[in-house]
């Protein structure tokens, strides 16, 4: 899925706006926590886009969603106690529920 990647391949190369390293434990092609977590950046945007996308009418749609957020979170575990991961959960239990 393109959004994924785009989420494990930021443009800033894992560095943050003044092109500092964000995480000397992350390899420079992922994304940093402190890029998801910044509104309007491109990881953020296409996350949001990905659960966004859990809502869809379409089940294979919801599907192919739901296996990205779990292949990313699985991928990265330092993004496991986000925002990002409460909101996840809130959508995938509504579609539980409906």
């Amino acid at each position: 899925m393109i959004i994924a990647t785009t989420v494990a391949n930021d443009d800033n190369n894992g560095r943050d706006s003044n092109g500092a390293t964000s995480s000397s434990d992350l390899p420079p092609y992922l994304s940093s926590l402190t890029d998801l977590l910044s509104e309007g950046s491109v990881s953020n945007d296409a996350i949001e886009i990905i659960i966004k996308i859990l809502s869809s009418t379409k089940e294979e749609t919801r599907a192919k969603s739901a296996s990205a957020l779990a292949g990313i979170f699985n991928a990265r575990k330092d993004w496991r106690e986000s925002n990002i991961t409460v909101k996840t959960l809130w959508y995938v239990m509504k579609l539980l529920n409906s």
